[in-house]
């Protein structure tokens, strides 16, 4: 639906750029989350959740919001629980828009 909005080119910019920022702010929630920066966790999911909406990626903006409101909330336990479901959600994501990528091109 974006495509059609903005045409493919700029939708291939946002996805590129997408790929790039998503990956460093997945790299970062898990060193703030590791190191219990709530602020900086809540921050940073609240940022993904945001990218991944707008590239579409619903499981990504469902565990980032998830991340959010419970850095939000102080809760140290369901972060720990829920930094190790980012990586496998994010390698999917990423494939899937990798995919995408291909086929447009």
């Amino acid at each position: 639906m974006i495509e059609r909005h903005i045409g493919r080119d700029q939708l291939t910019e946002i996805v590129h750029m997408f790929l790039a920022a998503g990956a460093e702010t997945c790299a970062r929630l898990g060193e703030a989350g590791r190191g219990g920066a709530f602020d900086d966790v809540r921050q940073l999911a609240h940022d993904l959740k945001g990218m991944a909406g707008y590239v579409g990626a619903a499981p990504l903006v469902a565990q980032a919001a998830a991340l959010e409101e419970a850095a939000r909330d102080g809760n140290r336990d369901e972060v720990v629980a829920l930094l190790p479901r980012l990586e496998p959600i994010w390698v999917t994501v990423h494939a899937w828009l990798q995919d995408h990528l291909n086929r447009a091109a």
